[in-house]
């Protein structure tokens, strides 16, 4: 049995924002207008799995990095 592949998209509770893993980034949107609120500057290799953890209540994004 494998893992479960990581999520590729992750909606706030709120649901006005959307994380996902754009060009090894992690990329915040707006989910109303699909404007960009967020990018990490960091851009991990292609062999790195990026996994979208969770959202907290007051909207801040947890993601790991497995290198």
């Amino acid at each position: 049995m494998t893992a479960p592949a990581p999520e590729t998209v992750l909606k706030s509770a709120s649901g006005t924002l959307t994380a996902g893993v754009e060009d090894q980034h992690v990329v915040i949107r707006n989910s109303a207008t699909g404007e960009i609120v967020f990018a990490s500057k960091k851009a991990w290799q292609p062999e790195d799995r990026i996994s979208l953890v969770e959202w907290s209540k007051d909207e801040k994004l947890f993601y790991q990095v497995e290198s």
